[in-house]
């Protein structure tokens, strides 16, 4: 073999193992930030979730009570609740013509 094809192997190998090298390197760094990201932010986006979660099941409560408010209201007073629903379709009609 001449001294070319030996250096070119030689290169070859070194940038093979330099590859390797590097491939290791970005595995470690990949299971570190997974590592930080699932000890860090899974907290923060759990407790932003329950926060979410909270504030949804309070509108969807104080909605239910006015949705309550409102069917009471037209079982106590059939004809005034007509009588608006009528004046609101007019005045809609009207808008929109």
């Amino acid at each position: 073999m001449s001294s070319s094809s030996n250096f070119k192997a030689a290169t070859h190998e070194a940038l093979g193992e330099a590859q390797a090298s590097v491939n290791d390197q970005i595995s470690q760094l990949r299971a570190q930030v997974e590592k930080l990201i699932s000890e860090r932010a899974a907290p923060y986006i759990a407790d932003v979730a329950g926060k979410a979660e909270h504030v949804a099941r309070r509108g969807y409560d104080a909605a239910k009570e006015n949705v309550d408010a409102v069917s009471n209201r037209v079982k106590d007073q059939p004809i005034t609740a007509v009588l608006i629903a009528g004046v609101a379709g007019f005045l809609l009609a009207r808008m929109f013509r």
